[in-house]
């Protein structure tokens, strides 16, 4: 190689590297959200206004009965996923089971305001859910949250506790 071939090479390397540390900083080469600081994020649902824990850097859309939390990075939706609507009646799991019987669900646990459902998703193998109901005068606040293998999850088993976490800090304001 002549030197002025070298020269090339080597700031073909270092833009190269420089290119692929900044798309890293940016959040596209490092989408594990469980590994992200919480931050507490306000919304009202139903008149309902609410506060729940959410990864640091995660966008909130608010659509009328429903807000939702995701993560997007240079056009792409990263995990998790998360959704806060409202709901009538007294949370039960009891009434709940009834309907669903959750067979995959590895935590069903009343709650002294509610209850919460969580483990493997009933119809994705590759992912797992979240479901809380906690009562919220003559309504309840219901969180529902997802992640899956591939969309900033790299264990799916090991981030339920991060999104029950999550969900259970849920509160009416």
């Amino acid at each position: 190689m002549t030197n002025v071939r070298k020269m090339l090479f080597a700031i073909a390397c270092v833009v190269c590297l420089g290119l692929a540390a900044a798309a890293c900083k940016s959040g596209a080469g490092d989408t594990d959200w469980t590994k992200r600081p919480l931050k507490t994020a306000q919304g009202t649902v139903d008149g309902i206004k609410f506060s729940i824990e959410v990864p640091d850097n995660i966008r909130q859309k608010d659509r009328g009965d429903e807000v939702g939390f995701d993560t997007l990075i240079n056009d792409r939706v990263y995990d998790p996923s998360i959704s806060i609507r409202s709901g009538t009646g007294t949370p039960s799991l009891e009434e709940w089971l009834k309907y669903s019987p959750e067979e995959k669900a590895t935590r069903k646990e009343a709650l002294a305001d509610g209850f919460i459902i969580s483990g493997p998703n009933e119809y994705h193998d590759n992912a797992v859910t979240v479901y809380v109901e906690r009562a919220a005068g003559d309504k309840k606040l219901i969180c529902h949250a997802n992640a899956a293998r591939g969309g900033g999850t790299p264990d799916p088993t090991g981030s339920l506790a991060k999104l029950e976490q999550l969900c259970l800090s849920l509160k009416a304001l």
